[in-house]
């Protein structure tokens, strides 16, 4: 599970990055649109872009394993370890649900 904190990200050219920047509450599609250009960007290994998609507080909780990793440079460097266990693992969002 990853939470994706509300707080800027550093991708000023996104419409989700000027929503934030202006204190807007992001919607269930545009979180649903993170949510999947984060898995775009772990499938293709591009921790760059997986970085900037990230809040410098985000939390990510593996359920598998029971780990909570925060900060964006934690979570790239956990699912760098992921990646390199298991080169041809990718994600993609098949159906999303949101609440509140």
């Amino acid at each position: 599970m990853l939470r994706i904190s509300r707080a800027p990200i550093h991708r000023t050219e996104s419409r989700i990055t000027r929503a934030l920047e202006k204190g807007l509450a992001m919607s269930s599609q545009d979180t649903t649109q993170v949510a999947r250009e984060i898995l775009t960007a772990y499938s293709t290994g591009n921790w760059t872009a997986l970085k900037g998609l990230l809040a410098p507080t985000a939390i990510y909780n593996e359920l598998g394993s029971q780990r909570r990793i925060q900060g964006a440079d934690s979570i790239v460097q956990a699912l760098q370890g992921w990646k390199k266990a298991m080169t041809d693992s990718q994600g993609k969002v098949t159906n999303a649900f949101a609440s509140g």
